[in-house]
């Protein structure tokens, strides 16, 4: 379910069924990296979507919590963990999903929320070949998420 009017309203009649939240972090820049920023932030949402569409009815897909690239990593931590306290009082798993390397030297602050993925750029890709290559980032962040839900 996506952060969206139909799909909450899906979300209230079936509340004891999602215990997963995914909120994807989205680094932004007006620096040497505009066009590099922009397209993690078309992957991270291509991915984020494909994930929730894999698990509809146990994930619920929020809005990216979207930062800017020159904050420290404590700020940018700082935040995560405000994010991450408030929604575990409300889901069994909360989980970030990003493409920003940085997040990587931070993530023990994280516990085991933080999904990680190789950033693919998809400008120049044909649209015959983003979708299996999609598909392909994607199965290893299922399966982390199944594993983590196996050894709840």
């Amino acid at each position: 379910m996506k952060w969206i009017p139909q799909d909450t309203e899906m979300f209230l009649g079936a509340r004891e069924y999602v215990d997963t939240v995914i909120m994807p972090l989205i680094g932004i820049t007006f620096q040497d990296h505009v066009k590099q920023s922009a397209s993690i932030n078309e992957f991270i949402t291509i991915i984020s979507r494909q994930v929730e569409q894999q698990f509809k009815g146990r994930v619920l897909l929020l809005p990216p919590l979207t930062y800017c690239n020159d904050w420290s990593k404590q700020d940018r931590l700082d935040v995560a963990l405000k994010w991450k306290n408030s929604l575990e009082e409300q889901f069994a798993h909360v989980f970030f999903l990003t493409s920003d390397v940085e997040w990587k030297t931070i993530e023990t602050e994280l516990g085991q929320s933080l999904l990680w993925t190789t950033p693919i750029p998809l400008e120049h890709l044909e649209e015959k070949f983003k979708k299996p290559m999609m598909e392909e980032q994607v199965k290893p962040l299922l399966t982390i998420i199944s594993q983590k839900w196996k050894n709840e």
